[in-house]
């Protein structure tokens, strides 16, 4: 006798084999039988003709953690089959591990996930352990995997940026208490580390700090999954790798999209055959990989507005959140020009409004990632402007040199022509030496000059000029 018989199902069971028509019996909440179980019988007795019956899907990148404690059962994930979902996913697992320098910024989250005040929240919680003791209270609708995330350890550790998150390398003792509190997690179930390298504040990181904090995850034989920095950018993908090579740690690059549309749908990012490439190669390398893909053409990282107002400035500074009235006024006041002149408040084109904060956001990370492909290349520039300067002293000293042993070689040969000693031919191929020299040093004078400048400019700041003679 089952609790629940389907019958007549197109099974799928997972192995990679094809659909195979069978009956699924159902007791105490496992599957306890697949066949041709015509002859049972069931409490409830479900037809599935024509219908595919199969495992639970796995969803590998989620953030359900940030809404099941309000949305506990997860209806909107089992509605499409989803049965197990990793979370903790960019960086951010919320609700722990928490401090004293992340608590208040979990609370707000939490606060507007139920739509009240801060002081209408609690965590009575501090790591993972006590999260799981929350969900089990609660009961959840779904399997959780539950990854740490780096954004939420940094901030917990070295606080929000504007309070040391800013800086890009911790102190020794702050690492060392990041890595605790990884540590801490993996002993308590989590499955691995996670990193948002493009979100508060674990984009100030280092590649070096991620590494550190990986292997600690790599020795409770964790995975490592990452947002990368600059996302859908090869050098992104190109750190990633180095993570997981240097780690080592079986790692997955978070939700690819090979080519996005942005501006006059003109196509972005690395190619297939770019990404695919860097894979292959250190898949031979036997570095452990994968990619996470996106199964539509755009991407979202974040609500419409969440890109304008984050999630402190839902409240006011006593805590209280904002009304619908008072919310707007703080939206206009954040929104950039470009945005604002195509809203009517408080009636406006929400499609229009989508398709701007859409194409601002691309604007904000290109000009990221741009800024960073500047600051390495102005860094690059100065060090060859340097080594220019260099070159060109050494030249002007060899030609300033040349040129004296030329004036001495003329000024020889000129007195033994007035004495008749050398003829005229050897006297003028003398002089024209003589003046070749004193041109190459006034050419080399002017190339020391010129990078001179050069080096100024590129510095922003004035540079001595050092006294040269001739």
């Amino acid at each position: 006798m089952f609790d629940i018989l389907i019958r007549n199902g197109r099974v799928i069971d997972g192995s990679g084999n094809p659909w195979f028509k069978a009956d699924v019996g159902i007791k105490n909440g496992k599957i306890d039988a697949v066949g041709n179980l015509a002859g049972e019988a069931a409490d409830r007795v479900l037809d599935a003709s024509g219908l595919v019956v199969t495992p639970g899907f796995i969803d590998p990148h989620s953030h359900t953690d940030w809404s099941i404690m309000k949305n506990n059962e997860a209806i909107s994930s089992l509605q499409q089959g989803v049965t197990t979902e990793y979370v903790g996913n960019c960086g951010g697992s919320r609700y722990f591990p928490i401090t004293e320098k992340n608590k208040r910024l979990a609370l707000m989250g939490m606060a507007d996930l139920f739509r009240t005040d801060l002081d209408k929240v609690s965590l009575d919680w501090s790591d993972f352990t006590g999260f799981k003791k929350k969900l089990d209270e609660i009961g959840i609708g779904v399997n959780l995997a539950c990854f740490v995330g780096h954004n939420t350890v940094r901030r917990g550790v070295m606080g929000e940026e504007d309070m040391g998150g800013e800086r890009p390398v911790p102190t020794d003792d702050e690492l060392e208490e990041m890595k605790r509190l990884v540590a801490e997690a993996m002993e308590q179930g989590c499955w691995g580390l996670t990193t948002g390298l493009v979100y508060k504040p674990g984009r100030n990181s280092k590649t070096e700090e991620v590494i550190e904090l990986c292997r600690v995850a790599a020795g409770y034989g964790g995975s490592y999954m990452s947002h990368i920095r600059g996302y859908r950018s090869l050098e992104g993908l190109k750190e990633f790798i180095e993570i997981a090579e240097k780690t080592p740690i079986r790692s997955v690059a978070s939700h690819q999209d090979v080519r996005m549309y942005a501006k006059n749908k003109q196509l972005v990012g690395p190619s297939l055959e770019e990404i695919l490439l860097l894979f292959d190669n250190a898949r031979k390398r036997s570095v452990e990989i994968y990619i996470d893909i996106l199964p539509w053409g755009g991407y979202s990282s974040s609500s419409m507005v969440s890109i304008l107002l984050e999630t402190k400035d839902h409240f006011d500074e006593n805590g209280k959140r904002l009304t619908l009235e008072r919310f707007m006024d703080q939206l206009r006041d954040n929104l950039s020009e470009s945005v604002r002149l195509s809203l009517s408040i408080p009636i406006f084109s929400r499609f229009q409004v989508k398709n701007n904060i859409s194409r601002s956001k691309i604007n904000v990370q290109t000009a990221e990632l741009n800024r960073q492909n500047t600051e390495n290349q102005l860094r690059k520039t100065i060090e060859q402007a340097y080594n220019d300067l260099v070159s060109a002293a050494k030249n002007h000293e060899a030609a300033l040199e040349q040129l004296r042993s030329m004036e001495r070689s003329y000024l020889d040969t000129e007195r033994k022509y007035e004495l008749g000693l050398v003829n005229a031919t050897d006297y003028l191929i003398e002089k024209n030496n003589f003046e070749n020299s004193r041109f190459s040093l006034t050419r080399a004078k002017y190339e020391y000059i010129f990078t001179f400048k050069i080096l100024d400019f590129y510095q922003g700041k004035p540079i001595t000029f050092l006294t040269m003679d001739g």
